[in-house]
């Protein structure tokens, strides 16, 4: 069974850095957005592509789903900050992929990559 997710984008009006640190901001969906899929395998690991407007994949990477390290991935720094997210999801809760056998991830942008209308 496939689980199937989708965002709209959002384009902030006011300053994305002041917003982190705790002020108020204004922002608008964009009717562009990205999706993310997700489908169980019995690969035991987590397998992940990210894919531009243009089908074109941006960050393949493989996950250790024992003891959640990155096996490979097509960019290194890309792989190791998307392991920092699901190592925090992980302490936030800790039933996360505790009895997931393997997954493959696949997310599409319907934007170009560069735009950033999602990268926060």
């Amino acid at each position: 069974m496939t689980n199937d997710y989708y965002s709209h984008g959002k384009l902030l009006l006011t300053g994305e850095y002041a917003i982190l640190d705790g002020a108020k901001g204004l922002a608008v969906p964009t009717q562009f957005g990205q999706s993310l899929s997700v489908r169980p395998t019995k690969t035991a690991e987590l397998q992940w592509t990210s894919t531009t407007d243009t089908n074109t994949p941006w960050l393949t990477a493989s996950f250790d789903l024992v003891d959640l390290s990155v096996l490979y991935a097509s960019d290194s720094a890309a792989g190791h900050r998307l392991l920092q997210i699901l190592q925090a999801a992980k302490g936030l809760n800790p039933q996360f992929l505790k009895d997931c056998e393997g997954a493959q991830v696949v997310t599409h942008l319907d934007f170009p990559k560069d735009w950033g209308l999602g990268s926060s």
